[in-house]
């Protein structure tokens, strides 16, 4: 079943909201609309072993969606994300997410040029979801 929507970038970090220089959680935008799907910036390794122990984004964007103490993902995510720069959309109820498993660049060397490309194609994986 295909959905047209469309794409709203906002100039705030996860969920409306984003840290301060601190470390404090502060709110600047609204919460996702209701079925409107926002991107998880998987690690490859959290879509392979489950949602439990994640971090940062991705920690705060499964305690949103409900799933931080999962030990797996959904079987149609696993599926469709087995190496990196792949993605899926997936529904936990209202909440609409599209995990997407960027290039892992931890103890590998390439250039700018490698890199944006790998980059790219993430992007690319992201908006065919």
């Amino acid at each position: 079943m295909s959905r047209s929507m469309r794409l709203a970038i906002r100039p705030f970090g996860v969920l409306g909201t984003r840290l301060t220089a601190i470390g404090a959680v502060k709110k600047v935008g609204q919460a996702p609309v209701p079925g409107f799907p926002i991107v998880d910036p998987a690690g490859l390794p959290f879509i392979r072993n489950g949602p439990r122990g994640a971090s940062g984004a991705s920690g705060e964007i499964y305690r949103w969606l409900g799933i931080a103490d999962e030990e797996s993902f959904p079987t149609p995510v696993r599926e469709a994300i087995t190496a990196p720069l792949q993605a899926a959309l997936q529904y936990y109820g209202l909440h609409g997410c599209i995990h997407v498993a960027g290039p892992d660049f931890n103890g590998r060397g390439c250039s700018r040029e490698e890199a944006l490309g790998e980059l790219t194609a993430a992007e690319g994986a992201l908006l065919r979801t």
